[in-house]
Protein backbone atom coordinates (compact mmCIF):
# COMPACT_ATOMS: atom_id res chain seq x y z
CA UNK A 1 0.00 0.00 0.00
CA UNK A 2 1.02 3.56 -0.67
CA UNK A 3 -0.50 6.72 0.75
CA UNK A 4 -0.46 10.26 -0.63
CA UNK A 5 -1.73 13.65 0.53
CA UNK A 6 -2.59 16.87 -1.32
CA UNK A 7 -4.87 15.08 -3.80
CA UNK A 8 -7.21 17.31 -5.76
CA UNK A 9 -8.20 14.55 -8.18
CA UNK A 10 -7.90 10.78 -7.92
CA UNK A 11 -4.38 9.93 -9.09
CA UNK A 12 -3.52 6.82 -11.09
CA UNK A 13 -0.63 4.45 -10.54
CA UNK A 14 -0.07 1.35 -12.69
CA UNK A 15 -0.63 -1.88 -10.77
CA UNK A 16 -2.60 -0.21 -7.98
CA UNK A 17 -6.22 0.69 -7.22
CA UNK A 18 -6.81 4.10 -5.71
CA UNK A 19 -9.19 5.01 -2.89
CA UNK A 20 -9.22 8.81 -2.66
CA UNK A 21 -11.01 11.70 -1.01
CA UNK A 22 -10.58 15.07 -2.69
CA UNK A 23 -9.48 18.09 -0.71
CA UNK A 24 -12.30 19.90 1.04
CA UNK A 25 -10.27 22.44 3.00
CA UNK A 26 -9.43 25.75 1.32
CA UNK A 27 -6.39 27.89 1.98
CA UNK A 28 -6.10 31.56 1.14
CA UNK A 29 -2.81 32.58 -0.44
CA UNK A 30 -1.16 36.03 -0.41
CA UNK A 31 -3.23 37.26 -3.35
CA UNK A 32 -6.50 36.31 -1.63
CA UNK A 33 -7.19 33.38 -3.93
CA UNK A 34 -8.38 30.14 -2.40
CA UNK A 35 -6.83 26.81 -3.27
CA UNK A 36 -7.64 23.35 -2.01
CA UNK A 37 -5.30 21.82 0.56
CA UNK A 38 -5.42 18.33 1.91
CA UNK A 39 -7.03 15.46 0.09
CA UNK A 40 -5.78 11.93 0.59
CA UNK A 41 -5.35 8.80 -1.48
CA UNK A 42 -4.48 5.24 -0.51
CA UNK A 43 -3.16 2.96 -3.24
CA UNK A 44 -3.69 -0.77 -2.79
CA UNK A 45 -1.79 -3.16 -5.02
CA UNK A 46 -4.01 -5.07 -7.43
CA UNK A 47 -4.69 -8.60 -6.20
CA UNK A 48 -5.02 -7.56 -2.55
CA UNK A 49 -8.57 -7.84 -1.23
CA UNK A 50 -9.80 -4.70 0.52
CA UNK A 51 -12.97 -2.87 1.46
CA UNK A 52 -13.34 0.90 1.24
CA UNK A 53 -14.88 2.39 4.39
CA UNK A 54 -16.45 5.78 5.00
CA UNK A 55 -15.34 7.89 7.95
CA UNK A 56 -16.84 11.28 8.71
CA UNK A 57 -14.05 13.35 10.23
CA UNK A 58 -15.71 16.75 10.02
CA UNK A 59 -14.76 19.79 7.99
CA UNK A 60 -11.13 20.17 9.04
CA UNK A 61 -9.68 16.82 8.03
CA UNK A 62 -9.69 14.69 4.89
CA UNK A 63 -9.59 10.94 5.32
CA UNK A 64 -10.01 7.62 3.59
CA UNK A 65 -10.15 4.26 5.28
CA UNK A 66 -9.21 0.94 3.73
CA UNK A 67 -9.75 -2.41 5.44
CA UNK A 68 -7.32 -4.95 3.98
CA UNK A 69 -8.62 -8.51 4.24
CA UNK A 70 -5.70 -10.73 5.24
CA UNK A 71 -7.36 -14.08 5.93
CA UNK A 72 -10.44 -15.03 3.96
CA UNK A 73 -11.32 -18.01 6.15
CA UNK A 74 -10.60 -16.32 9.48
CA UNK A 75 -11.81 -12.90 8.29
CA UNK A 76 -8.68 -11.27 9.70
CA UNK A 77 -8.13 -7.71 8.53
CA UNK A 78 -5.93 -4.67 8.94
CA UNK A 79 -7.26 -1.14 8.99
CA UNK A 80 -5.38 1.64 7.16
CA UNK A 81 -6.57 5.15 7.99
CA UNK A 82 -5.10 7.90 5.82
CA UNK A 83 -5.74 11.39 7.23
CA UNK A 84 -4.73 14.91 6.29
CA UNK A 85 -5.21 17.52 8.99
CA UNK A 86 -3.88 21.00 8.35
CA UNK A 87 -1.38 22.15 10.99
CA UNK A 88 -3.52 25.27 11.38
CA UNK A 89 -6.51 23.25 12.52
CA UNK A 90 -5.66 21.22 15.59
CA UNK A 91 -9.20 20.08 16.09
CA UNK A 92 -8.77 16.34 15.55
CA UNK A 93 -7.21 14.10 18.18
CA UNK A 94 -5.60 10.88 16.97
CA UNK A 95 -7.14 8.66 19.66
CA UNK A 96 -10.65 10.02 18.97
CA UNK A 97 -10.18 9.54 15.23
CA UNK A 98 -9.08 5.91 15.62
CA UNK A 99 -11.94 5.12 18.00
CA UNK A 100 -14.39 6.59 15.49
CA UNK A 101 -12.83 4.50 12.69
CA UNK A 102 -13.12 1.29 14.71
CA UNK A 103 -16.76 2.01 15.65
CA UNK A 104 -17.56 2.66 11.99
CA UNK A 105 -16.04 -0.66 10.92
CA UNK A 106 -17.89 -2.61 13.62
CA UNK A 107 -21.22 -1.07 12.56
CA UNK A 108 -20.68 -1.94 8.89
CA UNK A 109 -19.83 -5.60 9.55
Amino acid sequence: MLQETHCIETPKLPGYRAHAKAAKTLSENKTGAHRPIGGVCTFVRKGIVFVERELNTGNWTDSCVVEVIIGRRTKTSTLAVNVYSSPRHRKQKFRTLMQKALRTIKKER
